[in-house]
């Protein structure tokens, strides 16, 4: 395979005040990006097509959803959930949940993405595509609370406050399209990635 890029992009570029286009999301889902942040991801999307057709560049674009694993970072306003929570958790302080917890994401361990990215990079024939990178599986915040819990000594209840505006209540894509052209599968469960991510904030 000749010299390939392999820009990241993000599920934001299917963005919708209508929340019910997000289940099973396909790369055929017509961009709706709402912010700044997922206009650039599509702009980058439709650059990797341009120079993959007419640059000579091959350019495979991959929409990350929601990522985990060690080494990322739980502070900040706009850190990722899990990070978040098992730091939290980890110290004997319940989790903060923004709304009622049923909302739901699909959440990948770091390994499985790494996993995309290879074969993103070296089977034939894919230049100029976009790919979800994710599980095609929904879960609850309510219920990856629960699976955190599962690695602790005592379990923790969540707080709850007002839900955050234009937080999406479901989200979940489809990987159809990577599992036929790349040969993508993800190889860790949740579960098994909660456990070694847990075990890396822990220090264990």
């Amino acid at each position: 395979v000749a010299a390939r890029a392999l820009p990241v992009g993000a599920r934001d570029v299917q963005g919708t005040p209508f929340h019910a286009r997000y289940l099973n999301a396909t790369e055929a889902l017509p961009p709706s990006p709402l912010s700044p942040y997922a206009v650039s991801k599509h702009l980058g999307e439709l650059y990797g097509a341009c120079y993959s057709a007419s640059m000579g560049l091959e350019v495979v674009s991959l929409r990350f959803f929601n990522v985990f694993g060690p080494r990322q970072d739980p502070s900040g306003g706009y850190a990722a959930a899990i990070p978040a929570f098992m730091s939290r958790m980890l110290a004997g302080t319940p989790p903060t949940v923004f709304g009622d917890g049923k909302q739901t994401r699909d959440f990948i361990y770091v390994g499985n993405v790494v996993d995309a990215c290879l074969l993103a990079a070296e089977v034939p024939g894919v230049a100029g595509e976009t790919y979800n990178v994710g599980t095609g599986v929904e879960t609850s915040l309510l219920d990856l609370i629960a699976a955190i819990n599962q690695g602790l000594p005592a379990p923790l209840e969540p707080v709850f406050g007002p839900p955050r505006s234009g937080d999406i209540l479901r989200s979940v894509g489809s990987i159809d399209k990577a599992r036929r052209d790349l040969g993508f599968s993800p190889q860790v469960s949740l579960e098994e990635g909660l456990k070694r991510t847990l075990a890396w904030y822990g220090g264990t």
